[in-house]
């Protein structure tokens, strides 16, 4: 479907942004005259206090602008990957972006000239500066990686080429790939697309399913080298970025800033692999309910549950994950029906628009999501989900100043993930029989086991090629097909693992925004304790909880978590034991 045939009403208000591309413009203008004023402090931003004051409100005002520009010329692009004039315009943004970030190059090695002792002092005179202590501190953690002034003016030109492995990728999976049609359940051929492809691999029709896994992943198969160079040149940035900045390893490069413990992410991997039984088990079970002699990968998506041809309206959507909410209080529900109504969401899928669903925003404005709704109880799950993330910016931008306003991406997948447990929970608690309780069961343990176990499965193929791209291996198509299929199969046991699957890897968008995806795994695992006494009307968690939605990134994010009395290891280890018990609830039933 084509955007322009979308009523209105299901599209995002991206004029609350910028009106016109004009006044877009406008604020080009404007962040550059603000750099020329940034620069009248080179050389002299510690001469005093009311200097460093007046040169960190200037940097804050040319960051939110640059923010907003940014998150609005990509969602315009977003709406539809195939028009050349914003390819054009986010083209041209990112560089006058990397020329901006030249000039200002200089900031943080001049800041750095002193340590953190001197600039204290400086804090000490003026309560002003105080707001930009902690801002200060998580900028002088990172002395030892931060190279000198002519180094740093030289990296910041390379944002574009940093920024290459991205923007290809996003370029062929959203806008060139164009998948053969298939044949639905009535035997009419349809078109197969990403947005799609989920409808089709939960058939009940196992050759309906079946086909569009082969279509799909074929593909896949197609471009599997140009994705392999694609994902290499990912690698080498990683590679050149580890070793430039004296990182020990690619992990460390991406965690160190936040101070997360990398102990977080291996014990993550260690707990997943102790508990593979669970998963196996899971398997027998699917095959089981399935009646099926052999289980292959075009059959771990299917409902278990007889009945799953429901379909939602956006309406029924929206009312279901309102409902489910309201346990968090009249003020959250208010403020979620705002969003709703208000512009926030951009509903459906058009021909050209970008894949999948996320959440995006910038400060002093409401935060977007994006979907690609299919009517299937899973994108309602994905509303929760999204307006989750939306929420949370919300909130965090409401309490915070600009520099705190964002979350870190460790604790991101919390606030989503309690959003969806919130909603499975209430739909748990309201069903009317045997049959829709275990089809919501079913959705819980597809969640763990989609969250948990293939995310942790994806963090092992991750850390796993970083490591040897660090150490030197260039990794061929083979090589990456072959790692990702021994995966598969460890994580699979008692399935037949399908060829075509080890050229899935090539479709994980995530991948090129490092080491992330094990957080959806610990997210889940946090949010599955906050929600469960939430919902079993905890007040004290529930407050701790919405604390936490408007904390931002005032402090470091295992500590916002630790606020709320979680224990990260404990919370994963505790998940995991939930989803045996609900393997066995859902055979009770």
């Amino acid at each position: 479907m084509e955007r322009s045939k979308i009523d209105n009403k299901y599209k995002w208000k991206l004029e609350d942004l910028y009106k016109s591309i004009d006044e877009y413009n406008e604020d080009i203008i404007k962040v550059d005259s603000l750099v020329t004023d940034l620069l009248n402090y080179k050389g002299k931003l510690l001469k005093d206090d009311k200097t460093l004051l007046n040169a960190l409100l200037i940097q804050e005002q040319i960051d939110m602008i640059t923010s907003k520009l940014y998150v609005f010329i990509n969602m315009r692009l977003h709406e539809d990957t195939r028009v050349s004039k914003f390819q054009e315009l986010s083209g041209n943004l990112d560089i006058i972006l990397n020329h901006l970030n030249e000039k200002t190059s200089f900031f943080v090695p001049e800041l750095l000239e002193k340590d953190f002792d001197f600039v204290k002092k400086l804090i000490s005179k003026n309560n002003e500066l105080k707001r930009f202590e902690f801002l200060l501190e998580t900028i002088y953690n990172e002395k030892d990686h931060i190279l000198n002034k002519d180094i740093e003016e030289v990296l910041s030109r390379t944002g574009t080429i940093m920024s290459s492995p991205d923007n290809i990728y996003s370029t062929l999976n959203d806008a060139d790939l164009i998948f053969n049609k298939i044949k639905d359940e009535n035997g009419k051929l349809v078109e197969l697309t990403k947005g799609n492809y989920y409808k089709y691999s939960i058939s009940n029709n196992r050759n309906v399913r079946k086909n569009a896994f082969n279509t799909f992943y074929k593909k896949y198969k197609e471009l599997n080298n140009t994705f392999a160079s694609i994902m290499n040149s990912n690698l080498q940035v990683s590679c050149f970025l580890t070793k430039t900045r004296k990182y020990k390893n690619p992990i460390n490069l991406y965690l160190d800033s936040n101070k997360i413990d990398e102990n977080i992410y291996y014990d993550l991997i260690k707990e997943v692999n102790n508990n593979l039984d669970k998963m196996y088990k899971y398997i027998d079970l699917r095959k089981e309910r399935l009646n099926l002699n052999n289980i292959h990968m075009y059959d771990m998506s299917v409902k278990l549950s007889d009945d799953n041809s429901k379909e939602y309206t956006f309406d029924e959507a929206k009312e279901l994950v309102t409902k489910a909410l309201s346990v968090l209080g009249d003020k959250y529900v208010t403020d979620l029906n705002n969003g709703f109504e208000n512009g926030w969401i951009d509903v459906f899928e058009n021909n050209g628009k970008r894949s999948g669903a996320y959440s995006w925003g910038c400060y002093n404005a409401h935060p977007y999501v994006l979907l690609n709704y299919q009517s299937k109880y899973n994108d309602v799950s994905t509303l929760a989900h999204e307006m989750g993330h939306a929420m949370h910016r919300y909130y965090s931008n409401l309490k915070q100043d600009y520099f705190y306003s964002d979350n870190q991406i460790f604790v991101a997948e919390i606030a989503s993930t309690v959003n969806e447990l919130l909603l499975n929970f209430y739909m748990l608690k309201n069903c009317k029989d045997n049959a829709e309780k275990k089809k919501i069961i079913n959705e819980l343990l597809d969640d763990i086991k989609n969250t948990i176990y293939r995310q942790t499965m994806f963090a092992e193929f991750e850390l796993d090629i970083h490591n040897r791209a660090f150490n030197g291996e260039t990794l061929s198509s083979d090589k990456l097909n072959e790692i990702y299929f021994e995966l598969v199969k460890k994580y699979h046991k008692g399935v037949i693992v399908d060829d075509n699957i080890k050229y899935e890897w090539s479709r994980i968008p995530h991948f090129y925004t490092p080491f992330y995806v094990y957080q959806y795994a610990t997210g889940l695992s946090i949010a599955l304790t906050i929600a469960s006494k939430i919902f079993d009307n905890d007040k004290e968690m529930l407050n701790k909880y919405l604390l936490f939605l408007e904390s931002g990134s005032n402090d470091y994010p295992t500590n916002l978590v630790e606020k709320m009395g979680i224990n990260i290891r404990d919370a994963v280890r505790c998940a995991l034991g939930k989803f045996n018990e609900l393997i066995e609830e859902y055979k009770t039933l």
